[in-house]
């Protein structure tokens, strides 16, 4: 067997390239039968390989959505970390700050329809949903480091608190929001009045 240094480059190459076509495919039918419809078969179809390809790469179907979720999981810790970027968070206004974090968030769920389909659900389950509810952790401390930012004498439970609560708006609209829609510019005007209520400006 030729075991040549360039024959294992393009043997892993070509391994790689399968991977993104199961990854891409995977996307597809969850977005469109969900994840109790979605079977192995259909994924592997759709990426135009045969089952036993499919196999050769991933275990199951939870094993192929949860490297989804991890691929999901970095990205949306890029967009989270981005979206303070070059602002001054001590000056800037609430409703701001919310363009800032949620209209990425609504971009990146109108991209990836099986993100939604996947972990914008009550009911996913621990294993499958991990990466993306870890990434999803991380921005509320971020979101609530934030407010005590703007607010030093905001004892930091009630941070928490807030941050988890405008988290839990979010997640319970975003589905079926759109960038620029009136419906994601309301869904921002309760979150602002709420956290006003709470006393955070």
């Amino acid at each position: 067997m030729d075991s040549t240094p360039e024959r294992l480059v393009r043997r892993q190459a070509r391994g790689l390239a399968r991977i993104e076509a199961l990854l891409s495919a995977a996307a597809r039918v969850f977005a469109r039968d969900g994840y109790e419809r979605a079977s192995t078969n259909a994924i592997a179809a759709e990426a135009g390989v045969s089952p036993g390809t499919f196999y050769q790469f991933f275990r199951d179907k939870q094993s192929i959505a949860i490297a989804l979720g991890q691929r999901y999981a970095a990205a949306l810790d890029e967009a989270h970390r981005a979206a303070f970027v070059g602002i001054d968070l001590q000056v800037a206004d609430l409703r701001t700050l919310l363009d800032r974090v949620l209209d990425p968030m609504v971009a990146f769920k109108e991209k990836h329809a099986a993100y939604v389909t996947l972990f914008a659900r009550p009911d996913t389950p621990g294993l499958l949903g991990g990466p993306v509810a870890d990434a999803e952790s991380a921005f509320e401390r971020r979101v609530a480091e934030v407010l005590r930012s703007r607010d030093p004498a905001l004892d930091a439970d009630d941070a928490a608190t807030a941050a988890r609560t405008v988290f839990a708006v979010i997640r319970g609209g975003i589905a079926g929001l759109r960038v620029g829609s009136s419906e994601l510019a309301e869904l921002k005007t309760v979150i602002v009045g709420y956290l006003h209520e709470r006393g955070i400006r």
